[in-house]
């Protein structure tokens, strides 16, 4: 899962490491961190076979994978 906690000290200490002022993150940088860390993860579980992706004319659509939805409900969740 994101920790959009950890992105932010991450941005603020880079920022603090290169003397940037002011350190403080900005919306745009904690959305394109967020975005990015999204894509991983998203990756990632295609990867793994936890997710399905599909092209759709505009974008991109994904669904659980049928052997992850089973694991769940075998298991109450």
């Amino acid at each position: 899962m994101i920790d959009v906690l950890k992105i932010i000290r991450e941005i603020t200490d880079k920022k603090r490491e290169d003397k940037i002022e002011p350190t403080n993150a900005t919306w745009s940088e904690v959305s394109k961190a967020v975005e990015e860390k999204t894509k991983q993860e998203i990756n990632q579980l295609i990867t793994d076979k936890k997710l399905i992706f599909h092209k759709t004319l505009n974008s991109f659509s994904f669904g659980i994978a049928e052997n992850d939805q089973q694991n769940q409900n075998n298991n109450g969740e």
